[in-house]
């Protein structure tokens, strides 16, 4: 079986984007364009919001975790089911509303720093 124009890393970024682009339907391109919160223990209900994929995944549920370790089972399950729902399995993009990295009780981050550019 031949392997999509959109997986072959032998080809240039511009040449796989416009294959997958051509390939996407318009339901599929406006998930891409979509963020989503998903609470836990609504993952289930996620998954039918996310029926075409979803561009990107707001972390900020993350801060109810205990351990970095839940979180990043969270995040695992969350990419699998985006990507199983995705007909071309793309990945989400997992973002904080912050500079300070996932907010995660109890554990170390680095907070912002303010830098003044002087032209």
């Amino acid at each position: 079986m031949e392997k999509e124009k959109y997986m072959d890393s032998s080809l240039t970024p511009r040449e796989r984007a416009e294959d997958l682009l051509a390939k996407l339907s318009l339901e599929e391109k406006m998930a891409q364009v979509n963020c989503v919160l998903i609470p836990v223990g609504r993952e289930k209900e996620a998954a039918a919001f996310c029926k075409y994929g979803m561009g990107e995944i707001s972390t900020l549920e993350f801060r109810n975790f205990k351990t970095a370790g839940e979180a990043a089972e969270f995040q695992r399950n969350i990419q699998k089911m985006v990507m199983e729902n995705s007909p071309h399995h793309i990945p989400a993009i997992f973002h904080m509303e912050g500079l300070c990295g996932a907010f995660i009780k109890d554990r170390f981050r680095l907070q912002s720093v303010s830098l003044n550019c002087v032209a």
